[in-house]
């Protein structure tokens, strides 16, 4: 270790004391936060809470590390004889880098979000082990053939970051996108850093002013990716909560008492302890299928609080579309009839809007004619654009439905639980 002066000395001690203090402070901030989201995005504040957890503990084990290495004589800090143990930082990033990646997959929430979580949980991992022989290697030419090979999974986590999301980026609200976007430049920022410094021993870079760098650009980048890396994802599950109707009321006597309801529209009151259900509503209609969207508008128009949940990944029921490459065809319903008049006139004004097109209309001299309508650009648009203010989840499966003394209770196969007054099951 080389000598350093006391102000080179004093400044490695503070940005691992600053460092250490950043990472308490999320760890307590995310915790405390994590009730504000709706369910479905509390695992990834979770996945938040314990990458600055373990980057603390580490950081401490340094600092303490870092105070034992060196003594203070004749007006310069010069070695202790006790080692200075940076191999704490692989461990931390063994342990966080993979969850990294991971409460970002979460948060998005690709279609296989199981199957690219553990691949790039795995190529994380892979990256920090390949690593490690370089960094302990006496060499120039081990340490470079390591580092070539932890470059590997490196170049497939930012390729898959960056391209591998755009049939996800498209599901998220514009600002939803900006937030993600940023995110991932905020990882390829932070992460590259680490690269510089594992070249600079190959590059001849050494003595005091190296090592006070690299211990404070650690630093630096650590409370980036970690503590910063957090407060984005936070910012994109307050986000998708809100844009899915998630109401957080933080005036409950009970802390966690969170609701859905439409935006301006307080949940109705109930005579029942609605702080044991994670959502409630006035009306529950089970099925985001034309049925089910229709009734939610008619109601929601009457000023009653309704809440929809579906299966599925979107609206629309029978109305699906899929994507395959560039092209996107209706694999449900292909056309709309309009036969009754309250139907017709709905046509009328979605034609308006952009949002239906005739695709077929019969010839005159056939009696009984009826032109053929469709959704544009696809048969989901019709739905998408009835749900645009309604409080819709998607993904919630009901595995029971059960009667209440006040209403109706309906299990969810995530553990969750529904209260509402009444509900409607628009189901075939």
């Amino acid at each position: 270790m080389p000598s350093l002066s006391i102000a080179q000395y004093t400044l490695v001690y503070n940005a691992l004391s600053f460092s250490f203090a950043t990472m308490f402070a999320a760890f307590i901030f995310f915790v405390l936060v994590r009730g504000q989201l709706a369910p479905q995005y509390r695992g990834a504040m979770i996945m938040s809470a314990l990458v600055v957890a373990v980057a603390g503990y580490h950081y401490f084990r340094i600092f303490e590390s870092w105070s034992a290495a060196y003594n203070l004589t004749g007006g310069s800090y010069v070695a202790s004889g006790k080692p200075f143990n940076d191999a704490y930082r692989y461990i931390d990033w063994l342990l966080t880098v993979p969850l990294l990646v991971t409460e970002l997959i979460f948060v998005i929430n690709p279609r296989n979000r199981g199957r690219l979580s553990f691949t790039l949980a795995t190529a994380a991992a892979l990256m920090v082990i390949l690593g490690y022989p370089g960094e302990i290697a006496t060499d120039t030419g081990t340490r470079a053939l390591w580092g070539f090979l932890s470059t590997i999974p490196f170049v497939y986590l930012v390729y898959t970051l960056f391209t591998g999301l755009g049939g996800a980026m498209k599901e998220q609200t514009p600002y939803g996108r900006v937030l993600i976007r940023n995110t991932r430049l905020l990882l390829l920022a932070t992460w590259g850093f680490y690269p510089i410094v594992y070249l600079l021993p190959i590059l001849g870079v050494s003595g005091a002013v190296a090592i006070v760098a690299v211990q404070v650009g650690y630093c630096i980048a650590d409370v980036a990716a970690k503590a910063g890396y957090g407060l984005m994802i936070f910012a994109i599950a307050n986000e998708k909560s809100t844009a899915a109707g998630w109401k957080y009321d933080s005036s409950s006597e009970v802390s966690g008492d969170q609701r859905l309801a439409p935006a301006g529209r307080l949940t109705q009151s109930m005579a029942v302890n609605t702080r044991q259900f994670p959502f409630t509503a006035e009306i529950l209609i089970v099925g985001a299928g034309m049925a089910g969207i229709m009734a939610a508008v008619d109601l929601q128009q009457a000023g009653h609080n309704v809440l929809v949940l579906d299966k599925g990944r979107s609206v629309g029921g029978r109305l699906a579309s899929r994507r395959i490459g560039q092209a996107t065809f209706d694999h449900g319903a292909q056309f709309m009839t309009a036969r009754d008049p309250r139907f017709a006139s709905a046509i009328d004004e979605w034609l308006k809007l952009g949002v239906v097109e005739e695709w077929y209309r019969s010839p005159a001299e056939i009696a009984a004619s009826h032109p053929r309508w469709r959704g544009k650009p696809s048969m989901t648009a019709v739905a998408k654009h009835l749900a645009r203010d309604l409080t819709v989840l998607l993904e919630k499966r009901i595995v029971s439905l059960r009667r209440h003394p006040a209403g109706w209770v309906a299990a969810l196969d995530s553990g969750d639980s529904v209260f509402a007054s009444a509900a409607i099951l628009t189901a075939p």
